[in-house]
């Protein structure tokens, strides 16, 4: 299953935020993290066999992370479109 975990930290402070990143570089299960504008700090794409391998993922990354405010959860239910393409206009 593929999910999106929107997360927000407690402090916007350069340590934790870069403590944040370093720590979703080092995890298996997020495929893809992005540094956001907007309501969320992170919006993390993560894959995951079943909902009690994704909850043993919030509770050792999420849950064990005191920098963490709050977190919300999109279960994906289809693959509209997916692609990395960047379009080149010739103008």
């Amino acid at each position: 299953m593929s999910l999106i975990v929107m997360v927000t930290l407690e402090r916007e402070q350069t340590d934790v935020i870069s403590e944040f990143k370093r720590a979703t570089l080092e995890s298996v299960d997020i495929s893809q993290c992005y540094y956001v504008t907007g309501s969320a700090d992170f919006v993390m794409i993560l894959t995951a066999r079943s909902m009690e391998h994704y909850d043993v993922f919030v509770q050792n990354f999420l849950f064990a992370n005191r920098n963490v405010r709050r977190f919300e959860t999109h279960v994906v239910m289809d693959r509209v479109k997916v692609g990395f393409g960047v379009p080149i206009d010739d103008a």
